[in-house]
């Protein structure tokens, strides 16, 4: 009996035990982009038959297709032209540059569109959404 006691007192003063997710995407994957509608906050695709999705931010801070980014900037005057894309699920990527707008309202309209079609078809874009993952 003591025995026992002795291992519930371990039990319940260890701490949680981690847990690894594991998700079979990587640079590599075979992505195939999904007509994301217009005017929309977030995207979905589907890589090695694994369903992805994400969201969008406009900023106004300029990159190259495919650079990460961990927190892109925004300002209050109309000059965030520039789509950044984040994979929410299943895993959480960093924000990954997509493509510049011609104006604030047209990359508001158009980024989720961007985003979906990039990682089907933007190797680049795939290559930086994919180098960074955390839960």
């Amino acid at each position: 009996m003591k025995f026992y006691f002795i291992l519930f007192l371990i039990l319940i003063s260890t701490p949680g035990w981690a847990v690894e997710k594991c998700v079979p995407l990587t640079q590599d994957s075979d992505c195939t982009w999904s007509s994301v509608p217009y005017g929309q906050p977030t995207w979905t695709s589907v890589c090695d038959s694994t369903g992805v999705s994400g969201t969008v931010f406009c900023s106004n801070q300029s990159a190259t297709i495919g650079e990460t980014n961990t927190a892109p900037t925004s300002s209050l005057s109309e000059d965030n032209l520039y789509c950044w894309c984040k994979m929410t699920s299943p895993v959480t990527s960093r924000w990954t540059f997509a493509m510049q707008a011609k104006s604030e309202t047209e990359c508001l309209y158009y980024c989720a569109f961007y985003c979906g079609r990039a990682i089907g078809s933007n190797a680049p874009f795939v290559s930086g959404i994919m180098s960074f993952f955390s839960d």
